[in-house]
Formats: C-alpha cells, sequence, structure tokens
C-alpha cells in the first residue's frame, strides 16, 4: 500500500473480503485498518466510520475508489441499471463526504480525493456505458461543487478520472478491447492512479482543489486518421 509506506494510518473499507486480505492487512501494518463496508448502506458506512475514528481519531483525507462498473445492452432504456448505477457511484460518495467534511473543515485541514472516469466530462458515452458513465459525471460534478463549497478552509476536493486501468475487475475479454483503443494499446496501472492520490494528499498539492486529473494514458484525446 503506497500511502501506508508514506506513512498515513490506512483504514480500508471493502465490500467483500478480497482474495489478499491478508497480505494487504500486513502492508497497512499494525497502524492500519481492513473492514468490510457496503457504503451503499447508511447503517454499514456509519459503523465504518464509528470504527475508524475509535481506531484511528480524526479522519483527514478520504480517498473514494469504490464504484462498479455497469454495462447494459439496453443502457439507454434500462431504468432500474440507471437508479443502481447512481445508487452505487454517487451517493456514497455523497454520505461519506457529508460525514467526514465538517470534521476536516474545522479542523482547517483535509484532503479528498474521488474517482471518476476518463472523458466523462464531454458527455459522449456509448449508449452501452450511459448509465454508468453519467454517474460518473455526476461524481465530478460533485468533486467541483464541493471544492468550491470548501474553498480555503484548508481542505482540498479533488477527482481522479482513469481510464483503461490493469486492476483485474473488468472481463478479460471486454477489457482487451479497451486497451486496444489505448495509443500504443499499453494500459494503465492501479499504481499509476494512486501515485496521483498520494500527491493531491499531500502538502504540496495544498493550492490544487476542483481539478480532474485524467490518468489514461492518451485513451481520452482525439484520435488521429493517419498522416
Amino acid at each position: 500500500m503506497l500511502l501506508a509506506s508514506r506513512g498515513w494510518r490506512v483504514a480500508v473499507a471493502t465490500r467483500s473480503e478480497p482474495s489478499d486480505a491478508d497480505a494487504l492487512r500486513t502492508a497497512l501494518g499494525t497502524d492500519g485498518s481492513l473492514r468490510r463496508c457496503d457504503a451503499t448502506d447508511e447503517r454499514s458506512l456509519d459503523a465504518w466510520l464509528r470504527a475508524v475514528d475509535a481506531d484511528h481519531g480524526r479522519a483527514d483525507a478520504l480517498v473514494h475508489a469504490a464504484g462498479p462498473f455497469h454495462r447494459t445492452d439496453d443502457g439507454c432504456g434500462d431504468a432500474a441499471l440507471w437508479q443502481r448505477a447512481h445508487d452505487d457511484n454517487v451517493l456514497p460518495v455523497v454520505r461519506t463526504c457529508g460525514r467526514l467534511l465538517p470534521t476536516m473543515s474545522s479542523g482547517g485541514w483535509g484532503r479528498v480525493v474521488l474517482f471518476g472516469h476518463a472523458g466523462a466530462s464531454t458527455l459522449r458515452p456509448a449508449p452501452s456505458i450511459a448509465a454508468w458513465y453519467a454517474a460518473k459525471a455526476s461524481v465530478l460534478a460533485y468533486a467541483r461543487a464541493l471544492a468550491a463549497q470548501t474553498a480555503g478552509s484548508g481542505v482540498t476536493v479533488n477527482c481522479i478520472t482513469p481510464g483503461v486501468l490493469d486492476t483485474g475487475g473488468i472481463d478479460g475479454a471486454l477489457f482487451a478491447r479497451m486497451a486496444a483503443a489505448v495509443p500504443g494499446g499499453v494500459p494503465g496501472r492501479a499504481e499509476d492512479a494512486a501515485a496521483l492520490a498520494a500527491w493531491l494528499l499531500s502538502e504540496e498539492a495544498g493550492h490544487v482543489t476542483g481539478a480532474e486529473l485524467c490518468v489514461a494514458g492518451g485513451w481520452d484525446l482525439p484520435r488521429t486518421r493517419g498522416r
């Protein structure tokens, strides 16, 4: 864990027990923690936050990278999917920030890093991922609004927008097609986004707020057609 190696006491929330849980706990060290939490459920979120407060005290930073990918052949007509995409990707962000921001603001220091999706700000989704895409665009809009609300308080709020990262969370065949669209056919790594998140939590990034920072290897850029 990059943040733990840089001196942060890291409390990780995960919806299900990861297969490498023991290795993660070892990496987090005795000052860190790994607990189950379903951020879509308010009682589960509140229980996790109480445990974090008891173990670590006031939260200085939040990195909210959770939110499952949604894709369907009827992306524009499945109302239930649109509801689920926002329940999974937007409302947990709003709830968690709403619980942590008052304490950060009153303490005069805090860092919030949210995760969107590369290109979502263009508002040009493929129909099959429109619901998920719209949810990620909402996260970016929320980050910018929250940054404006907290400006001058010592709290910064930024949004990392990854492109195609090899995290193992997407079906292999679909991931291969997505990776082929990255310039050079080279997908990114989770470590690429983690390094940026670590910088955003630093004192050096204290004047950076309301920013969208894309980690996509050029995947979101306009394509050229020959030379």
